[in-house]
């Protein structure tokens, strides 16, 4: 038994699709199903954030054949239309030619995102088909359109959708490669890692992964002129060769460019690990226990073990489960999870929530079925198929109970901030603000980012003076659009800043003043103007 995708295996489950074809029709019905599943939750869920509307418009900027930019600016830009280097460019790459042909932006980012669900589900399917059969196929990938975790983010304008799935072929692939070795596989999982990280920098956590993997199928070669007789130098470049294809070129380019090498300024955590595992624990146990079925199959999947210990004549089956199958996906997981701790302890980012815990559910989802699965053949052979399809009858009904049939086309409202941008500004006018970047992406308007940060030093008098001097004559107007009834944790102390009270050397003028958006315009542009 083989717990890895690999390409022989899917040419032997094809040859077999005649035996098969009932699950075969299902497959392809839940991947179909969860595409337009993933799109439908748009309507329950946020699906543009910050970090969408500079996909969005790196995506527009790739379309209309200007490269890798953004018209978002930041307080260090000194040049209209900069490189965008913040965000890896795969996803808006994959967004251009969709937008270069007409599509809504918003839309496309969507369709992207649910369309790497739905192949989430194929890829998970045949996986498990080749290690577990065909029925627990089917109930692997059903069970993953009842998570909202995985849902939401296929909903989204994000690239972590994509990033989950390159996530979980790696994870197969690497087992795989580790396995039987070969220039061919070590090649594609070193690319699927620099794909991962040219997706998201995050994906370098994927490179303690697969070495972890490789200290648990190597453990026993640790000899190097064993090893390199055995498994032959080759594979091993060609693999450093498929990720260093990717990784190099983007790095580099942010090296010359003078901008930090991930994308953005990072500092040191003021996180303890204690915060940080509580996080992580609280987003695990929230996300797993959303809904009823979940906690269903988890006490399946506890109850199979403890017949898995207990039964002598499973023991040696579970042994081979655990050694082909269990081990290097938990691992995986494991690794993973560690790898996003240690990125939180050093390094000060958001808090762990669901999109950065998000790429190792298709793998928990996987070792829960495989559980559940094996139980079942230990009990009796026909039990298994009967368990196996209670799980995926139990997700198809879950997902065409939640899914809300009367919904129609989705859309973006707009707002009064947007609406009174739209009315009384230009683009002759610099937008600059903590939701300015909404206009770029509605109104195709030049912005300028300011941080939401209270204790960025940035945000001074100085800067704003120097503000004045960089764009004050490329534009006719400075405008500070600026939300100070939304989340005043985030947004308050910005406001504040740059209140006429605490700043009134800059020569400040309110010309706007509602409860969501009150803009000032410094008064020495009005004057030239």
């Amino acid at each position: 038994m083989s717990g890895v995708l690999n390409f022989s295996g899917i040419l032997n489950v094809m040859s077999n699709l005649h035996k098969n074809i009932v699950a075969v029709v299902l497959l392809g019905a839940i991947a179909v199903g969860a595409t337009f599943f993933a799109l439908n939750e748009a309507h329950r869920h946020r699906v543009i954030t910050s970090d969408s509307i500079v996909y969005l418009d790196t995506a527009r900027h790739i379309a209309e054949g200007q490269g890798i930019r953004t018209g978002i600016l930041t307080l260090n830009d000194t040049e209209l239309n900069p490189a965008q280097t913040q965000y890896p460019p795969f996803y808006p790459m994959l967004l251009a030619p969709f937008i270069r042909f007409g599509v809504d932006p918003v839309f496309a980012g969507r369709l992207v995102s649910a369309s790497a669900f739905g192949l989430l589900v194929l890829v998970v399917g045949a996986w498990v088909w080749r290690t577990l059969g065909a029925w627990s196929a089917v109930a692997a990938a059903s069970s993953l359109t009842t998570l909202p975790a995985l849902t939401s983010t296929a909903a989204a304008v994000w690239a972590d959708s994509i990033y989950v799935l390159i996530t979980v072929l790696v994870v197969a692939v690497a087992a795989r490669a580790f396995q039987r070795p070969s220039a061919f596989r070590w090649f594609l999982l070193g690319s699927l890692v620099g794909v991962a990280i040219f997706t998201k920098f995050l994906g370098l956590v994927l490179i303690g992964v697969v070495l972890a993997l490789i200290i648990l199928f190597e453990r026993r070669h640790w000899v190097v002129d064993d090893w390199v007789a055995r498994t032959g130098i080759m594979p091993a470049l060609m693999a450093l060769l498929g990720m260093l294809l990717f990784v190099v070129p983007l790095l580099a380019r942010n090296v010359l460019l003078g901008r930090p090498i991930g994308g953005a300024v990072r500092h040191f955590s003021s996180q303890s690990l204690g915060t940080i595992l509580h996080d992580l624990w609280v987003t695990l146990s929230k996300d797993f226990t959303a809904n009823w079925i979940w906690v269903t199959f988890l006490v399946m999947a506890g109850v199979g073990v403890v017949l898995l210990m207990r039964n002598a004549s499973s023991r040696e089956h579970f042994r081979e489960l655990r050694h082909n199958f269990l081990a290097p996906v938990t691992l995986a997981i494991l690794t993973y999870l560690i790898g996003l701790v240690a990125t939180r302890w050093f390094i000060d980012t958001d808090p762990i929530h669901t999109r950065f815990v998000v790429p190792v559910y298709p793998l928990i989802a996987v070792v829960v079925l495989a559980l559940i699965a094996s139980a079942g053949k230990t009990l009796h052979r026909r039990i298994a198929p009967i368990l196996t399809s209670l799980v995926a009858l139990l997700s198809i009904g879950w997902a065409v109970k939640t899914y809300d049939f009367a919904l129609g086309p989705y859309s973006i409202p707009e707002t009064s901030r947007i609406a009174w941008v739209r009315e009384n500004t230009t683009g002759r006018d610099l937008l600059i603000g903590d939701h300015a970047p909404e206009y770029t992406l509605f109104l195709n308007r030049t912005s300028l980012r300011l941080s939401g940060n209270p204790n960025d030093p940035k945000l001074t008098a100085e800067m704003l003076k120097t503000l004045e001097m960089r764009w004050g004559s490329r534009f006719e107007r400075l405008l500070f659009t600026l939300t100070p009834d939304l989340d005043q944790r985030e947004y308050g102390d910005v406001t504040a800043r740059l209140s006429r009270k605490d700043l009134a050397g800059t020569n400040l003028q309110v010309v706007h003043a509602e409860p969501k958006l009150v803009v000032l315009e410094l008064a020495s542009t009005v004057r030239r103007t």
